[in-house]
Order: structure tokens, then C-alpha cells, then sequence
């Protein structure tokens, strides 16, 4: 799963965007903020008339219930959220271990020693206001998963697919000998001209992934996208920080075999599950005494891998099993529809449940600090940090607007 480079930008610190501009063209995706706009006046249209209400009695009657701890907002599975185990209050650990990880790590651990967080991720059932989510999730680090159809409010049109809804949308016709083309590599997305109908086909055969030279791949693993792709796909980019506070999106497909190691990232996650099922081990930023990295990549050390490196591994070796065991890690499974709000300094291992496909977005390094800064001053007077409040006070203004 590491094949290709892993885009973690963090050189936005200083407030800068490197040089995204063909990858971030607005005019890219025209017909999807079209589409955006009028599902957006729609909804909130329905909202207005009763419709709010009518959507959390349905909800109610499925068995949602609202959880107080969370905001009162409602959740599909709130019984089950209430009923899983808090996590236990772990100081945040001693100086010289952060020196190897990503220097916010101690603040988020900080951050994350304030807050109560249980051993599960609730569903979201009902739509929210840019507000809500910042003040119940962000601001608490606090993980959720919201289905796609509770933030139409917003304008997001992102729908789950079947993988021969796709094919249909992405034809091919494979040679007569049945020999896929190695199709694509990292640069593939930041080129015009990106045709998925080949990796499409290879999903849908669940295929094994197969290299070639120059990092030729049969599909693409995890692939940076220039805008105009999110229309071909017709996925939103979530709508609960500024469009320009993301990293470049990234497009990750794979079959039954494909798993990521367990590692952690310096970026607020927002994974939209476009196709198939993902199985996600999962363990809270305090777990980090117990998974102290082997190496973390990048120069502001923003991308930490795990000294337990697949979890699901059977049998585990005996050391894994006994640092497991410390933890507080859980697993939950992602499905088509869904998207993952998945705060920074989160662990994660992923595998996939057959063949899969997801965008995911990070924040932009700025982004995670800046919610932070009101709440602990730790790192607030570095010299590299300097233009992140700046960055706050906009993002603050984004928040509450309608």
C-alpha cells in the first residue's frame, strides 16, 4: 500500500499552499458546485417546511435516540455508543518520547486528555449545521460516522456506488488475451486524460495488484486527483472547513488483498466510501505510549507508522499481542455511503472486505493546529506557527455561516 508517496502537507504551517493551483481549479469542477447548489437550495428548502422534524421522527422510529454527551444530537446506534466503555484519563506521556513523532502529537495529546471519548464511533442521524459539527466532533476530537444523506443540508452530493454502476459510468472493453494494462502510477491523477475504466474491470475481477516498471500499476492505489475528477465521480468535498483548508484529494482503490499498515497522520481525515466495505482498526491518540512509531516520514515528522504493523495478522507474534493488549483499539467497518470524520493523531490500520473504493481528504496543517490554539497554548508562541491564528479567525467566520 505505499507505492506511491503519501501527500501530507504540512508546510502550510507558515500559511502557505505549496504550488496546488492545478490541482485546486475551481473551474474544474463547475458542473459539480452547480449540482451542489441546487441540491443545497432544495434541502434546506424541505428543512424549512417541517422536513427537520420529519427526518428525526423516522430517525426516532428507527431506533435513533439522542445522545446528551454528544451534543443531543441523534445517532442510529446511540444505545450501543452509550453502553461502550470510556476510555481511561492517561497523562500524556513524558518529554523525550514525542521527540521522534510529529511535534503537535503532544498537544494533541493534550487536546485529547481533556475530553472523554468512548470505544466507539456512532452513526449520525440527522443533519447538522457547520457549527454543530465543529463544537461536538472537532473541537473534542471526537470520531463520527455521517451517512451521505445527512449532508444534503450542505449541499454534498456524493452517493455510494455499486462497482458495475461505475463500470457503466466508466466503460472498458479488456483484450481478447485477457492481459489488463499497467495503466497508471502516481502521477496519473495530476494528468489530464485519467480513464478508470481498466481499474474499474480489475476491481470488479478482484484481482491482485500487479507492478510494472516506472511504478506501473493495473490500478491505482492511492492517487492524488486534480479537481475535475471529483466531478467525474460526483464527490463533495466536505463541507465543514473551507475548500482551500484541504489537501489535494486522494482516490484509493483495492481488492479483497489490499490492507494499509497501522499508522497515524498529523491531519483531520474525512474518508467518503465511495464503493465496497473497509474494515478500520482503530485505537485513540493516548494508545501512543504503547505504539511508539518505528519511523515517522516528512520533514515535520507528520506521518507515523506504527511499531505494530498489522494488527489483523494471525497468529500476531507475541510481543504485538502483549502492546495490543495495553491498548484501547476497536474496529468498526465503513460501507458505501458513508463518510469517516477521523481527527488528527487517530491510529488506524484499514483492510478491505472485498474490493473497495474511497476519497479521502486531510486538512491542511494549519487547520489542525489552529482549533487547538484557543485551548492550549503549548505550541502557540512557536515562530512556524505564527499565521495559524490568522487561518483560525477565517475558518471561525466559515463555521457560522448558514
Amino acid at each position: 500500500d505505499n507505492d506511491y508517496p503519501r501527500y501530507q502537507v504540512v508546510a502550510d504551517l507558515k500559511g502557505e499552499n505549496e504550488d496546488l493551483s492545478g490541482l485546486l481549479n475551481p473551474n474544474d469542477e463547475k458542473e459539480l458546485r452547480d449540482k451542489e447548489k441546487q441540491i443545497k437550495l432544495e434541502t434546506q428548502e424541505l428543512l424549512k417546511d417541517g422536513g427537520e422534524e420529519i427526518i428525526e421522527e423516522e430517525s426516532q422510529e428507527k431506533g435513533a435516540i439522542a445522545v446528551k454527551e454528544l451534543g443531543g444530537l441523534l445517532f442510529a446506534d446511540g444505545k450501543e455508543y452509550l453502553e461502550a466503555e470510556t476510555f481511561p484519563h492517561r497523562e500524556p506521556m513524558s518529554k523525550p518520547n514525542y521527540n521522534k513523532m510529529w511535534y503537535l502529537q503532544e498537544m494533541h495529546d493534550h487536546f485529547f486528555y481533556e475530553n472523554d471519548h468512548r470505544r466507539y464511533i456512532p452513526h449520525l442521524a440527522q443533519p447538522i449545521t457547520k457549527l454543530q459539527f465543529h463544537e461536538t466532533f472537532r473541537q473534542t476530537s471526537v470520531p463520527v460516522i455521517i451517512p451521505f444523506d445527512m449532508l444534503r443540508n450542505h449541499g454534498v452530493v456524493t452517493k455510494g456506488w455499486t462497482l458495475q454502476e461505475l463500470r457503466q459510468r466508466f466503460p472498458y472493453t479488456p483484450p481478447a488475451n485477457g492481459k489488463l494494462p499497467l495503466a497508471y502510477n502516481h502521477k496519473s491523477g495530476v494528468k489530464d486524460g485519467l480513464d478508470l475504466g481498466p481499474a474499474l474491470y480489475a476491481l470488479e475481477q478482484d484481482v491482485e495488484l500487479a507492478k510494472g516498471g516506472g511504478s506501473q500499476r493495473n490500478f491505482p492505489r492511492n492517487l492524488m486527483i486534480k479537481s475535475k475528477y471529483l466531478q467525474m465521480l460526483e464527490v463533495s468535498r466536505p463541507p465543514f472547513i473551507p475548500r482551500r483548508r484541504f489537501q489535494p484529494p486522494t482516490l484509493w482503490m483495492g481488492t479483497s488483498t489490499a490492507d494499509t499498515r497501522l499508522h497515524m497522520d498529523c491531519c483531520d481525515n474525512f474518508v467518503q466510501m465511495i464503493s465496497g466495505t473497509k474494515r478500520w482498526f482503530i485505537c485513540p491518540p493516548s494508545d501512543a505510549r504503547e505504539l511508539l512509531p518505528i519511523r515517522c516520514d516528512g520533514i515535520h515528522h507528520s506521518l507515523c507508522w506504527a511499531s505494530v504493523k498489522y494488527p489483523n495478522k494471525s497468529p500476531l507474534p507475541p510481543k504485538d499481542k502483549a502492546k495490543l493488549d495495553r491498548t484501547n483499539c476497536f474496529t468498526i467497518d465503513l460501507t458505501a455511503g458513508e463518510m469517516l470524520y477521523l481527527p488528527a493523531g487517530w491510529w488506524h490500520h484499514i483492510e478491505n472486505l472485498g474490493p473497495t473504493i474511497m476519497v479521502n481528504m486531510w486538512t491542511l496543517g494549519c487547520e489542525n493546529v489552529a482549533i487547538a490554539l484557543d485551548k492550549d497554548p503549548l505550541r502557540s508562541d512557536r515562530q512556524d506557527l505564527k499565521k495559524c491564528p490568522a487561518i483560525a479567525q477565517k475558518t471561525a467566520a466559515f463555521i457560522h455561516q448558514n
